[in-house]
């Protein structure tokens, strides 16, 4: 026996990588806190997938491309449905590898299957891993019965998702870049029906209805039912909600699906799921824990790379095995210096390929990142250097870095140059706000109770928001590291524009330009943030409340005291997105003020409900959930998609 390993998580790669290590001779326990990994939760829905070449190739690997052809319908490529009622369809180049659909049910059961039929292979489904104690070499496990144990192992793997319990114990470690962050878009799932010659579009396509402000993909079923997903922004959805417009806005831009959709009621009544967005810098610890899939990076749905991502991961982890002769140091090293690169680009890819499912293709389509992943086999890594300028592995990409362009309008004589110590504040939030920086070396750390928390190297500008009128700072900055650059005042920049307009105009450009990007999506999280408060007397079983949904809490932005936000991080390792003062001490103020309207305020006292907070969540129509088992199953309905649910 080579050794007795821990894999968290049955999804699609924890399924992949027990059985292929189990047919290595190691002795695998595969654990999953649900009974049966392969059925979704609340109604019953699937997410459905598109398996690419990559996905497909991965499964090969293991034997398992002919029962998947089996269980899945061949794509020949993607349908385009036109506002007025066109369809264009793009096929895939003459004898290329097509893409599959199956629904995630399918995949995840037939890869179960498979792994459980290794003799190596024990399920311990209905047992949730608590916590991984690496100094003890064991995880803390909770079996279906309640009971709280903890079991060694020699090694660790984490598949377990986006709400990752063996990510958290890997990015404790200070050396470990990681971010999580709720995409702008969220997305409903419905289900259309067949045509009354059984499909009511071309069986075996991908189709997509790009509207503008909004899109929405259909997968064909076996029943000539299409799995569609809609996908929209949280804050146009909280409009469109809040004044009853869905409904109507769906009937007149999607006339010919809308009709054929099935429980439309529920569909207008639901709220958008989260997507959420993880990046992390290193996937192991050494030779005890690593991580794969959603847990390392999970990714937006737009390019339909998730699953296929997470196979190609459990390919690679399983080869790097193969490659050291079955040892576990070399083996996570090598595999995380290949994989981590592809995560970081995938996450970047994904996110930028939301704009081009939003209108129609060009009819001569020009290269693309998707062609390249899918057909040209192209590493993600790749792809990103060749159509993302000056891309680089970062974790903390979302701060738009400084091009080269900008490097060459900025005006260096009117530059104060500076030096900072780590630790030293450089921008404190609510200060008056009289320059911005230009940071030319080092790492800055950037926090706010508004915009959360981010870090950014050099080279990048701070401050420029200011510029276009703000007041004062809206967020403090502290330097990381050692840092030097150089920092531009704005009587200084406004005189610069008066006296050389024709030059100034370059960098004005790139200073909008920053600005409306950061803006835009990266710095101001656009879900509505879910609310929590709760008296000092139930704070303990707040705890066990905050455990059992800390999956669901992941990906949602949360507004909360003090108080609660320091048991919300201990308990459940999720860093509040706002903290607000307590209510007695003008809270009410603070949810008025927010921006977003609260999307659920967990009030834990039935019995004492203050009015003015129930005028204000009147106001917001917002749902208020008073007891620990209510907010339970609220949350269960709101974030019904898995752990890996961002594989689709």
């Amino acid at each position: 026996m080579k050794g007795k390993v821990a894999v968290v998580g049955a999804g699609p790669a924890g399924a992949f990588v027990a059985g292929a290590l189990a047919e290595r001779g190691f002795a695998v326990h595969l654990f999953d806190r649900r009974e049966k990994p392969w059925e979704e939760r609340g109604e019953g829905r699937t997410v459905a997938l598109s398996l690419s070449p990559r996905g497909l190739t991965a499964l090969e690997s293991i034997g398992l491309r002919p029962a998947i052809s089996e269980r899945s319908i061949e794509l020949l490529g993607r349908a385009f449905h036109a506002p007025e009622g066109d369809v264009r369809l793009l096929a895939a180049p003459p004898g290329a590898v097509r893409n599959r659909a199956i629904s995630r049910s399918v995949l995840t059961r037939t890869l179960c299957d498979w792994a459980l039929g290794q003799p190596e292979v024990t399920a311990r489904f209905g047992t949730a891993c608590l916590e991984v104690l690496r100094s003890q070499r064991a995880i803390a496990l909770k079996n279906r019965s309640g009971a709280v144990s903890a079991e060694p192992f020699d090694f660790v793997l984490g598949a377990d998702g986006s709400a990752s319990e063996v990510r958290a114990a890997i990015v404790r470690a200070p050396t470990v870049d990681f971010g999580k962050r709720s995409s702008p878009w969220g997305y409903l799932e419905l289900t259309v029906e067949p045509g009354a010659s059984a499909f009511a579009y071309e069986p075996h396509a991908i189709h997509i209805w790009p509207r503008g402000s909004f899109f929405m993909v259909g997968f064909p079923a076996f029943d000539g039912s299409y799995k569609c997903t809609l996908v929209m922004r949280h804050d146009a959805h909280e409009e469109l909600h809040a004044t009853g417009m869905l409904g109507d806005l769906l009937a007149s831009t999607l006339e010919d699906a809308w009709p054929r959709a099935r429980d439309r009621e529920a569909v207008l009544r639901a709220r958008l799921a989260p997507i959420p967005i993880v990046r992390v810098g290193d996937w192991h610890d050494g030779d005890f824990m690593a991580i794969l899939g959603d847990a390392a990076h999970a990714t937006p749905p737009f390019m339909g790379q998730g699953v296929n991502i997470a196979l190609e991961d459990a390919q690679a982890l399983v080869r790097a095995f193969d490659e050291h002769d079955l040892a576990v140091r070399p083996a996570f090293r090598a595999f995380a210096a290949e994989r981590v690169p592809n995560g970081l680009a995938c996450c970047d890819l994904s996110e930028r390929a939301a704009q081009l499912l939003l209108r129609m293709p060009p009819k001569r389509p020009a290269p693309s990142p998707l062609a390249a992943l899918n057909q040209e086999g192209m590493s993600y890594e790749a792809v990103a250097r060749q159509f993302i300028p000056g891309w680089q592995p970062r974790v903390y990409a979302e701060a738009t870095p400084v091009s080269e362009e900008f490097a060459e309008v900025v005006p260096q004589e009117l530059l104060e140059p500076f030096e900072a110590e780590a630790g030293e504040l450089l921008v404190r939030e609510g200060e008056t706000a009289q320059d911005l920086l230009y940071l030319l070396a080092g790492t800055v750390r950037i926090f706010s109770a508004t915009l959360g928390e981010v870090r950014l190297r050099a080279p990048v500008i701070l401050g420029e928001v200011g510029w276009f009128g703000g007041a004062s700072r809206t967020a403090s900055a502290v330097a990381e590291t050692s840092c030097r650059g150089g920092r531009l005042s704005y009587a200084r920049l406004d005189a610069f524009c008066a006296a050389e307009p024709s030059r100034a105009i370059g960098l004005v450009k790139h200073l909008a330009s920053l600005s409306v990007e950061r803006l835009k999506d990266h710095f101001h999280p656009r879900a509505s943030y879910v609310v929590i408060a709760a008296y000092a007397d139930l704070h303990d079983a707040l705890e066990g409340w905050m455990l059992s949904c800390r999956e669901h809490l992941a990906a949602l932005p949360i507004a909360c005291t003090a108080e609660v936000g320091e048991i919300l991080l201990r308990v459940a390792n999720i860093q509040p997105a706002r903290v607000i003062p307590p209510v007695a001490r003008g809270g009410y103020a603070h949810l008025r003020a927010l921006k977003t309207p609260a999307q659920a305020l967990c009030w834990f006292r039935v019995e004492a409900l203050p009015p003015e907070l129930r005028q204000v969540a009147d106001a917001r129509k917002t749902p208020v959930l008073r007891d620990l088992e209510g907010a339970r199953a609220y949350f269960s309905d709101l974030h019904r998609a898995d752990g890996e649910a961002g594989e689709a």
